[in-house]
């Protein structure tokens, strides 16, 4: 699936502040060489245009914006300058910041179609024998079948916020290890289970084909996984 990025922009503005906010966002498109499609607000042949995306973005009047278009030509509201300035910050961060948070968007995630992964959350120090063997089970099977997934270890204190986000996600009231969870395309994530969950979905992956057709409801990994 290919993406394209459309800026709504208004050229006959006589505000200052919008006028270089518009220039600002054009120079950040250059300096990353994303192509993209450039709509006048102002230019009445754009009205119905101008008027559709306000709709899509519910902000009225404002300039400039920024859209997302799909292949299949589904368009998307993006943010405005200051959402954009965030996803270029955002992009600038180190490769395990960005790991640890797999919600941020960065102009890798906005214009690439990601494929989902797994977000194994677990504790270098468990509070029990039980939730130790737990966790080395979990990280064997996934290497085994080989399935995307990365750790969050909620144990560190760099990762608090991270752990409490997911917690949140799980409704989760303490702290209970292991946890799966799956990002979505790098924009979403939701929660998969427990240990349990995970057990149950690697043997119902190896059910016959014929059985999973008759049960689509069964979770297997390719489900889980799939976009």
């Amino acid at each position: 699936m290919t993406k394209q990025l459309l800026l709504l922009v208004s050229n006959m503005s006589l505000n200052r502040e919008v006028a270089q906010r518009q220039d600002r966002a054009k120079t950040i498109l250059a300096s990353l060489g994303i192509d993209y499609i450039e709509i006048d607000g102002a230019d009445p042949e754009n009205k119905d245009a101008r008027i559709e995306l306000f709709e899509i973005s519910g902000r009225p009047l404002q300039y400039p914006q920024f859209f997302l278009v799909e292949d299949v030509r589904e368009t998307s509201f993006l943010g405005d300058m200051e959402e954009v300035e965030a996803i270029n910050d955002a992009s600038s961060l180190p490769q395990d910041v960005l790991q640890a948070n797999p919600n941020v968007l960065t102009w890798d995630r906005v214009m690439t179609e990601q494929d989902n992964e797994i977000i194994f959350l677990m504790s270098s120090t468990p509070g029990n024998l039980k939730t130790m063997q737990r966790q080395q089970r979990a990280q064997m099977l996934l290497n085994a079948r080989k399935l995307p997934y990365f750790c969050i270890d909620g144990a560190e204190p760099r990762h608090k916020q991270n752990r409490q986000t997911l917690f949140d996600i799980s409704g989760c009231t303490q702290a209970t290890y292991p946890q799966f969870f799956v990002s979505r395309n790098a924009t979403r994530t939701t929660f998969l289970g427990d240990w349990e969950t995970i057990e149950a979905i690697t043997d119902a992956t190896q059910l016959p084909e014929e059985v999973l057709e008759a049960n689509p409801s069964i979770l297997t990994w390719d489900k889980v996984l799939a976009a």
